[in-house]
């Protein structure tokens, strides 16, 4: 559970979905969001490139570098990495028709 209320602002920021609704732009709406949105950003852009098993691990791993990096909350990037993980395979390639390798 502390996982889960950990990667909200993520979540709500853009990672994984959220930001391919909004026309590839983070919500703007969380506090702080602004240490970190870059990373959304460049995270949906990979989503929407799509690929191969390696490229979906590859742009998940450098979005918890980015958030690591931009905040220096390890518990954060760490819960957001497991959120994406577990659950980005859905808007994975989501730019090309979704054709893309396993996932």
């Amino acid at each position: 559970m502390r996982a889960l209320l950990l990667a909200l602002p993520l979540v709500l920021a853009g990672c994984v979905g959220r930001s391919l609704i909004n026309d590839g732009q983070c919500s703007g709406s969380w506090p702080d969001e602004d240490r970190y949105v870059h990373c959304c950003a460049q995270h949906d852009v990979d989503y929407r490139l799509g690929g191969d098993i390696a490229d979906r691990l590859a742009a998940d791993q450098a979005l918890r570098v980015c958030v690591l990096e931009a905040t220096g909350d390890e518990a954060l990037a760490e819960a957001g990495y497991r959120w994406v993980r577990r659950n980005g395979w859905w808007v994975w390639g989501a730019g090309n028709g979704g054709r893309n390798g396993p996932r």
